[in-house]
């Protein structure tokens, strides 16, 4: 008998639960600054990360980590199925 869930699977669960926890608790519980967030962003994007110890909390440098695990970790999981499965709907049903 072929079992449906695999460790993996309970991983890719524990990262997305994770993932979701620290973000409520982020927006529920902490103060953040919502603009120096969004420069420490754009400055990641153009390879030269702005370092502001106010704005890099340990709740969104965790929160990041976890996302930066689950995007590295994605292209290797079922998940990538999900993504093949709506195009595939959408070159039937045309």
């Amino acid at each position: 008998m072929r079992r449906i869930s695999v460790p993996e699977d309970y991983l890719i669960l524990g990262l997305l639960i994770s993932i979701a926890l620290t973000g409520l608790y982020m927006r529920l519980a902490l103060q953040l600054d919502v603009s120096g967030l969004r420069d420490y962003m754009s400055s990641l994007v153009l390879v030269h990360p702005l370092l502001d110890a106010e704005v890099l909390q340990p709740a969104f440098a965790i929160h990041f980590s976890l996302v930066q695990a689950f995007l590295i970790f994605f292209p290797f999981s079922k998940l990538v199925h999900v993504v093949g499965s709506f195009m595939t709907n959408y070159w039937v049903k045309r």
